[in-house]
């Protein structure tokens, strides 16, 4: 489970991610975020990423998961 999930450079179109990595390795891990209509995923191999295409005055639901190889922590 990642620790430390922190937004910053909020926008009204963009946020930035960051978040502590697992004890452990993870292969890589996917960022899902959604407007309570339209879900997306993004998958990176860093502890940071940016969102764009966002809008203003919406509520997103933000979900980061760690993966080792097959494996969901």
């Amino acid at each position: 489970m990642i620790h430390n999930l922190t937004v910053t450079g909020v926008s009204t179109s963009s946020m930035n991610l960051s978040w502590t990595k697992p004890a452990g390795h993870s292969s890589f891990y996917t960022v899902h975020w959604t407007d309570g209509h339209e879900p997306m995923t993004e998958t990176v191999t860093e502890t940071f990423t940016g969102i764009t295409n966002l809008t203003a005055g919406v509520e997103y639901n933000i979900t980061v998961t760690a993966v080792h190889s097959t494996q969901v922590s």
